[in-house]
């Protein structure tokens, strides 16, 4: 329901044929750091786990609460790591991946599972 919500606005302007300026809420979504954010999810998704585990098992075994300090620092990793996964190993990826298609568009076709 709540995505329902938020798409409205975009479903109406696409309707309308308007384009007017980003209001409220969606002025926030569009901002260009959260794009990025959005953009680098799946990278995040991937490295979030294996640093966390690393710092819980490795680094972090004698400390019985939470270390905001090492905390921090596994953010800081886990954002530095997905940036590099994301820019140098997922876009180049996914442009590779845009032009073989161009090429070749009965991969697209044949590569699809039934």
């Amino acid at each position: 329901m709540v995505g329902t919500f938020l798409q409205f606005p975009v479903l109406c302007r696409g309707r309308s044929g308007v384009r007017p300026r980003p209001w409220g809420f969606l002025r926030v979504l569009s901002a260009r750091t959260l794009i990025t954010l959005g953009e680098m999810s799946f990278a995040l998704y991937m490295t979030h786990q294996v640093i966390f585990n690393a710092y819980i098992l490795h680094l972090n075994p004698h400390i019985a609460g939470p270390d905001i300090f090492g905390l921090t620092f596994c953010l800081f990793v886990i954002f530095a790591a997905s940036f590099v996964l994301w820019q140098y190993i997922e876009m180049p990826t996914r442009d590779w991946m845009r032009k073989l298609l161009r090429r070749q568009p009965w991969m697209a076709i044949h590569s699809a599972p039934a």
